[in-house]
């Protein structure tokens, strides 16, 4: 796909800039250093997009290949809430993470999963204001006389309306020849539900406005 050679060629250009920041062109000066880490983390950044859109084109196509291994559901939803602390910090959030060994373990791809767990809580961070709550609740529970585990992460943000919260599902779209790419919104919640989807699990949204946004996975 030409866009994606594209992209590819430009995260190729942050091993110069490892380079140059292990100092093999020579001492840098604060601003260079500053500059160095500004286009890694850029890179970094273009590399998870490229991840994340190889990942829904193929899981839009049926074609995505899953590593699957025992999850222990607690352990991996703290470690992405972990992850993200500093980010919580600077936004003036408080996150309250609930949950126990009871929650139990799933079969899955644990990078993919925590790719699409990590985008909901990205968008949960990103649409509370300072001052603002999240919670992450991890539990089991039967659903249609089936063992699931669940995970809801909702915020007291603003909230949106039916007709936000439909756009912001339907996200990118890649042509059926792989040459183009629609974009409509982000890519972060049409892809966590691909993703959650791919493993056989249900992934819904609800919000209102001022009533905040629920985001609940359900995974077999």
């Amino acid at each position: 796909q030409p866009a994606v050679r594209v992209l590819r060629q430009r995260v190729a250009g942050g091993g110069f800039a490892e380079l140059l920041q292990a100092g093999l062109g020579g001492e840098l000066s604060e601003a260079g250093r500053g500059y160095v880490a500004d286009i890694l983390t850029s890179v970094e950044r273009l590399g998870e997009q490229i991840e994340s859109l190889l990942d829904l084109s193929q899981s839009e196509a049926g074609l995505l290949p899953l590593a699957v291994e025992d999850i222990e559901l607690m352990p991996f939803a703290t470690k992405l809430v972990e992850e993200r602390s500093e980010r919580i910090r600077e936004a003036g959030l408080t996150l309250d993470l609930r949950g126990d060994k009871s929650a139990g373990r799933i079969s899955g791809d644990s990078r993919r999963l925590a790719r699409a767990i990590g985008h909901l809580l990205d968008n949960a961070i990103a649409a509370t204001p300072a001052g603002g709550r999240l919670l992450v609740d991890i539990d089991r529970q039967r659903v249609d006389g089936k063992d699931v585990a669940r995970i809801v992460i909702s915020d007291n943000g603003p909230g949106m309306d039916p007709a936000t919260l439909a756009r912001a599902l339907d996200g990118l779209k890649v042509s059926g020849d792989g040459k183009t790419i629609e974009r409509r919104q982000g890519l972060g919640l049409p892809l966590a539900r691909q993703l959650v989807e791919a493993h056989g699990g249900k992934l819904e949204l609800y919000s209102e406005p001022g009533q905040g946004t629920a985001a609940i996975v359900e995974l077999p």
